[in-house]
């Protein structure tokens, strides 16, 4: 039997996994498996990623008007927190600005502005949940798909 952090841990890395995969569905499946079961301890920082996983999957989906309803509860629960965490107050900025661009070349400004703020964030503000994010912008600032990047990147 896993203890039921590390089945926590086992199934965010699922997530991950069909996340960077770009198959949206299936991460869905298993953030909700982990956001909804209700023995699993969820440490904060996981939480926090799966819900910023969650709205770009949904973005990506083009599921706006649930997006729309995710990232006002997000942001009411970041504005309870402190003021310090850098990557999740610009992962909701980021989503909002998504949620309201005009078209195609306000959404690639958008994104080209997220990757330049994602590259310049320090080692110490980057939670659970930053390089899938970083690795999604990327894959959209770049036009190709993630694993194409991941497979890149381990080349060179």
């Amino acid at each position: 039997y896993l203890s039921s952090g590390l089945e926590m841990t086992f199934l965010f890395n699922i997530c991950v996994v069909y996340f960077l995969a770009e198959r949206y569905p299936e991460a869905q499946k298993y953030i909700n498996v982990v956001l909804n079961r209700p023995n699993l301890p969820i440490r904060e920082d996981i939480s926090d990623a799966l819900k910023i996983l969650e709205m770009v999957s949904r973005y990506a989906r083009g599921h706006i008007d649930l997006l729309e309803h995710l990232h006002k509860a997000h942001e009411r629960k970041m504005k309870r927190l402190s003021a310090t965490q850098v990557f999740g107050s610009l992962s909701l900025q980021f989503i909002a600005q998504l949620l309201h661009a005009a078209d195609a070349a306000e959404t690639k400004a958008i994104i080209f502005t997220m990757h330049e703020q994602l590259e310049s964030l320090p080692p110490d503000a980057r939670p659970a949940g930053f390089e899938e994010l970083q690795l999604w912008v990327r894959s959209r600032h770049e036009g190709r798909p993630i694993v194409e990047i991941l497979q890149s990147d381990t080349i060179e």
